[in-house]
């Protein structure tokens, strides 16, 4: 019984103990080693626990070294500190907060919303709306907020177009069943209601001999019916292929639309620090309006690119395409309707 209260006392108190004992445990190494790189690695070591284990904070666990090195010998406060906030730390601070902001008002939302109410309602041209709009975003904010941001928007588009797809094929298939019944029940022969069944279908083959035509025309519907697993499937396939599509478009987008601002991804700011420690001011300086004049350019260009392999790889059947069929016109009105609904559930800006 005792054994039991010290192991549920010893797994209640354990992140303390980790804090506690970790530095004690490592003590040993700037006792023994004696200077300033042995003090240092014990501080790495340290912090490095901590990191893993998570037994405090990470912002807490960050802010360390302020304290550790100085009380070290390490480095001394004025060296440490200003590396906690320059310049580049000030546009981190300031991306993360628009981030935010953008956010909690739903702005990602209106955005994506308009500009999908605005492009049209083909596939094609929903796909480019969603790429844009997330580039535009992913400028100004974080690529993984960015992509997290909209990734749902592009789920709820494309799990509307597989419903109101499946319907209408549905509906296909209720018409099929009529025309087949209607054949049962006279109005016509049974030679001609067999030419509307497989002209509205075209699943089923044209009977070739008359033996056939004068047979039950249960039969003829139940070769109708043997087909519709493999419409489901194609239909199905489809509808697969297009949500891939839709979401390596978020991915793409996000990642073309941080390369082109400053304060889009982590690897543009520190170009610029590296430029100015590098060069100092005797060399060109990186502000934000020269780097997007230099990346605005190249991200379209990526963008238009990767929109076309998209459309290519996923969506084939629509890409040369003038106007919608026929069938996509209800899909494509009922789509709309959605997107204005919510646009407008929205509220006022």
């Amino acid at each position: 019984m005792a054994k039991i209260s010290f192991l549920t006392c010893l797994k209640q108190r354990w992140n303390l103990l980790l804090l506690i004992l970790t530095p004690l445990i490592l003590l040993p190494l700037p006792i023994i080693i004696n200077n300033s790189q042995a003090r240092c690695g014990y501080i790495v070591l340290i912090l490095s626990v901590y990191w893993i284990s998570e037994v405090i904070p990470l912002p807490v666990t960050a802010l360390l070294p302020l304290i550790l090195f100085p009380m070290a010998g390490v480095l001394t406060a004025d060296v440490v500190a200003p590396h906690y906030f320059k310049d580049i730390i000030s546009l981190f601070f300031g991306s993360m907060a628009f981030g935010y902001a953008v956010e909690k008002v739903n702005l990602h939302r209106r955005i994506a919303l308009f500009v999908l109410s605005w492009v049209g309602m083909a596939t094609k041209w929903i796909m480019a709306g969603m790429m844009g709009s997330t580039a535009f975003l992913s400028m100004w904010m974080n690529n993984t907020a960015s992509t997290s941001i909209m990734l749902p928007v592009a789920l709820a588009v494309v799990h509307e177009l597989g419903i109101y797809s499946e319907n209408s094929l549905n509906r296909q298939q209720a018409a099929v069943i009529n025309v087949a019944f209607d054949s049962t029940n006279g109005g016509g022969s049974d030679e001609n209601k067999i030419e509307e069944l497989t002209h509205t279908t075209q699943s089923c083959q044209r009977p070739k001999s008359k033996t056939f035509v004068e047979t039950n025309t249960h039969f003829k519907l139940l070769c109708c019916k043997r087909q519709k697993p493999e419409v489901d499937d194609s239909s199905k396939k489809k509808h697969d292929q297009l949500k891939k599509g839709f979401l390596l478009a978020v991915a793409y987008s996000s990642s073309i639309g941080g390369l082109s601002s400053l304060v889009g991804t982590t690897p543009n700011v520190y170009l610029k620090g590296f430029v100015e420690s590098k060069y100092g001011g005797t060399g060109f300086r990186i502000n934000f309006l020269n780097f997007l004049f230099f990346a605005l350019p190249v991200g379209i260009l990526m963008l238009i690119l990767c929109w076309f392999w998209l459309q290519w790889c996923y969506n084939k059947q629509e890409l040369f395409q003038c106007r919608p069929p026929p069938e996509m016109f209800e899909v494509q009105t009922h789509l709309k309707a959605m997107l204005n609904k919510q646009y407008k559930d929205l509220g006022r800006p």
